[in-house]
């Protein structure tokens, strides 16, 4: 499958790693930020502000004039040593745990079908205030019943050494799932 990536910027702190990423992915990497940025492919949005789930919507509807059948989002402090491809009979994949407030799935690396943001986009639930886009995410995901795959070489939110394939601090521990498909239950 074919594949693009995309890494949300809103901090100068963060431009270091996202110019390390553009070197290595840029024909397939798209920078979505509302900062001005003179190098790689940017998708220019009017703000960084992440209390509503149009931060993840707008990315979502973007992709959607690109020819690839899947995006991978990766946040600018994630650690890539190699891209996983998403496993087939999959609409998402990446990090997913049960936490307190319900389901998560990790923003450190989504992926997602070009199927699944169709449906995604279509969600009526999926809009308005957010205190957290993960959560978001995966409630769109649960409601929308799509098939999720929980990776085991994403560790999206890493409070312990890793050698997984891809690496994301967390600033807590929440227990990591064990791989395969899972069904995001109440």
């Amino acid at each position: 499958m074919d594949e693009l990536i995309i890494i949300n910027v809103y901090s100068k702190s963060e431009l270091p790693s996202v110019i390390e990423f553009n070197n290595k992915f840029s024909y397939k990497l798209r920078i979505v930020s509302a900062m001005p940025i003179n190098f790689g492919t940017v998708w220019k949005v009017p703000d960084s502000d992440k209390s509503t789930v149009e931060w993840s919507r707008r990315f979502l509807r973007k992709f959607m004039d690109e020819s690839y059948d899947v995006l991978i989002k990766i946040d600018p402090d994630t650690i890539v040593k190699t891209f996983p491809e998403i496993p087939c009979g999959c609409d998402v994949a990446g990090d997913f745990r049960k936490t307190n407030m319900g389901w998560v799935w990790f923003g450190g690396c989504q992926y997602f079908t070009r199927n699944a943001i169709e449906k995604i986009l279509a969600d009526d639930l999926f809009n308005g205030y957010c205190k957290y886009q993960d959560i978001e995410l995966a409630k769109s995901v649960q409601r929308l019943g799509l098939k999720a795959y929980n990776m085991n070489n994403i560790d999206a939110w890493n409070t312990i050494p890793s050698t997984a394939a891809v690496i994301h601090k967390g600033r807590c521990n929440i227990v990591k799932l064990d791989g395969g498909l899972i069904t995001l239950t109440k």
